[in-house]
């Protein structure tokens, strides 16, 4: 889903202009950047948890060209799900799985 779909299903089932919602999520999205470069962590409750994590330097090989590289140390995002979301994915997964093999055994049947 991008951002503009949001947008439209947000409008939509809300029946708020287009243009107030896509301030909302405009704003949503800088204010969560804006938490992030500071060093805050981001929690949607029963979906996941945004983090900062600080890398360290390291070494690597190149082991055809017989060289080694330093890759600097830097700041990376770690998303972490709530296993509430974890498991509604997994039971629509099985879900989706049982029906496209129920309706895969009605199409050879029938």
């Amino acid at each position: 889903m991008t951002t503009k779909n949001l947008i439209d299903k947000i409008s939509h089932d809300t029946r708020i202009p287009s243009t107030i919602v896509t301030t909302v999520i405009g704003n949503l999205i800088k204010s969560c950047t804006d938490s992030l470069c500071e060093g805050d962590r981001i929690v949607f409750d029963d979906l996941f948890i945004i983090t900062t994590v600080n890398r360290k330097s390291r070494v690597v090989a190149n082991n055809i060209a017989k060289t080694h590289h330093t890759i600097p140390a830097r700041r990376s995002v770690k998303i972490k799900i709530d296993h509430k979301l974890k498991s509604a994915l997994n039971s629509r997964r099985k879900d989706a799985r049982t029906h496209k093999a129920d309706s895969s055994m009605r199409a050879v049947s029938g």
